[in-house]
C-alpha cells in the first residue's frame, strides 16, 4: 500500500544519501559546538570579558554557514547531478 502524495511531491532526479547523511552530521556537530560557545559566550559575559564575545559569535556564524552550504550542497545534488 503506498500513501498518497502531495501536490508538491517530486521525484529526485538523483539520490544523495551519502550527501544526506553528512549533512546531517554536520547539522548535529554545529549545534552540538553551537551549545557551548553559546555557553562559553554567556560564561565571557559574566565574568566581564567582552572582547571574546566576537571570536565565539564568529564560531557560531562559521557554523551555520557550514551547515547552510551543507544544505545548499544537497539542494544542488538533487536537482542537477
Amino acid at each position: 500500500m503506498q500513501l498518497p502524495r502531495g501536490k508538491r511531491y517530486h521525484d529526485w532526479e538523483a539520490t544523495t544519501p551519502i550527501v544526506d547523511v553528512v549533512v546531517q552530521f554536520l547539522v548535529v556537530v554545529a549545534v552540538f559546538i553551537g551549545c557551548y560557545a553559546v555557553l562559553f559566550a554567556a560564561m565571557a559575559v559574566r565574568d566581564g570579558n567582552y572582547d571574546q564575545l566576537l571570536g565565539y559569535g564568529a564560531f557560531l556564524a562559521a557554523g551555520a554557514l557550514a551547515v547552510g552550504a551543507g544544505y545548499v550542497f544537497r539542494h544542488w545534488r538533487r536537482h542537477n547531478a
